[in-house]
């Protein structure tokens, strides 16, 4: 059987139809007197009223203490500060994943992109925006775009026209491709607005990242691979800027870097991260999966290496950043001792120790994540800021973020979507979580 009739085969197998969003129940919430962390524009507007009706933001005004007519939830928001919902760029949703996503709420994380997906992710998608699944917002790629599979510039077509009919979200790389493969799966990605993301193929070198116009690639090790491959900084000034220009966006990923490194040839490393109160959320599968040695079980001897590497990607991160290359924050949970919710908090403090202004940080779970979805994904999909017409994904907090990012890592309330978890409500979807199955 020929590849394209294989990819073929495939597209009927993984079809799943997208539904179509439903109205979301009208009813109107008032946030009340509360200092809001807009993200469209710069600082923080003191005194505000925001206004949700179903699951859209309808007005932020300076009405103060006083809640308008008509509103059938009053948050009181005196002494806080609403931001809006956060998102995590990596993820993988796996091993029972319908049990234990809710976590990434009492996290303040209502969006995640799935960057390994099939047909139940599809489903579980439409099934979070219908409402029947408590969880954040899902955007989801298909099955891994690379060799063996796609092996011509027509196999690059054809899955790219098969996964754009069965409803996925991106195209996500994690392979080696042929120049000619890379070239057709970028061009047919654009004309079909279905945006490849994820590794640079590595049997290429990183020019053809920015040459294709790559959408975004999932971690700043794969420019290490492909660039920086003695961890020398020659070229990376003119490399951001080319970045910049060609629109290629970085989810730096550091968290995950830092954890591998962390655990390189340290099996006590996955002991004590696993001694965390998080642990209870963790699903049994993913507790072996974390014990299974992906990276403990490596010689001690490479740890210097992986630790050198690390400072050398912060340091790239950081000269990119400066360089204006577009950055989303992502995790790669569930990857040993990468928690879902937990470890997007990490990220965002990795970030501001490499340089990151707080608000730029901040900027890369919010206000970027909707812009790369609004321009690339779904135009007119407007969520990561609080402005009028933008998606109700909202998070309470009881001091300022943008003076001390820890206070996202605490919520005193989230909305999803339109439907709000108070405390005690974020409390239980906790445990819940928790709670031992039979």
């Amino acid at each position: 059987m020929t590849n394209r009739r294989r990819l073929a085969a495939i597209g009927v197998a993984m079809f799943a139809s997208v539904a179509a969003r439903p109205a979301a129940a009208l009813q109107r919430t008032a946030f009340v007197d509360v200092a809001v962390v807009p993200m469209v524009t710069p600082g923080v507007l003191p005194h505000r009223t925001v206004v949700v009706e179903g699951d859209r933001i309808v007005s932020v005004d300076s009405a103060g203490a006083r809640a308008p007519a008509g509103v059938a939830r009053v948050v009181d928001g005196r002494g806080r500060f609403l931001v809006p919902g956060l998102t995590d760029t990596h993820t993988h949703l796996e091993l029972d994943e319908r049990r234990w996503m809710p976590v990434f709420l009492t996290y303040g994380i209502t969006t995640v992109f799935n960057l390994r997906g099939d047909p139940r992710h599809v489903a579980l998608r439409d099934d979070v925006a219908a409402g029947r699944q408590v969880g954040p917002r899902i955007y989801t790629s298909g099955p891994y775009a690379n060799l063996p599979m796609v092996q011509s510039a027509d196999d690059a077509v054809a899955l790219v026209g098969v996964q754009k009919r069965a409803g996925y979200d991106f195209i996500k790389i994690h392979g080696n491709l042929s120049p000619t493969a890379f070239a057709a799966l970028t061009a047919e990605g654009r004309r079909l607005a279905i945006p490849v993301i994820g590794h640079a193929p590595r049997n290429l070198p990183f020019d053809s990242v920015i040459a294709n116009r790559q959408a975004m690639v999932a971690h700043a090790e794969e420019i290490l691979y492909t660039f920086f491959r003695r961890r020398d900084t020659t070229g990376i000034a003119d490399l951001g800027k080319r970045m910049r220009d060609a629109g290629v966006w970085l989810t730096p990923n550091l968290i995950a870097y830092t954890l591998i490194a962390r655990e390189i040839g340290r099996p006590r490393v996955i002991d004590s991260m696993l001694a965390f109160a998080d642990h209870a959320y963790l699903d049994s599968g993913l507790v072996r999966y974390w014990r299974s040695g992906v990276y403990t079980n490596r010689p001690l001897a490479d740890a210097p290496s992986y630790d050198a590497s690390r400072e050398f990607l912060t340091l790239v991160t950081t000269t990119l950043h400066s360089a204006g290359v577009a950055m989303l924050a992502g995790t790669d949970t569930p990857l040993p001792g990468l928690y879902p919710g937990r470890s997007l908090h990490d990220e965002l403090s990795l970030l501001a120790g490499a340089g990151f202004s707080n608000a730029d940080a901040l900027a890369t779970a919010t206000i970027q994540p909707g812009r790369f979805v609004d321009r690339l994904v779904r135009p007119g999909e407007r969520f990561g800021g609080i402005a009028p017409g933008m998606r109700a994904d909202l998070v309470l907090v009881d001091r300022d973020p943008l003076a001390d990012l820890s206070a996202l890592r605490a919520p005193a309330g989230v909305m999803a979507g339109g439907r709000w978890f108070d405390h005690d409500a974020l409390q239980r979807l906790r445990d819940d979580v928790a709670r031992p199955r039979r």
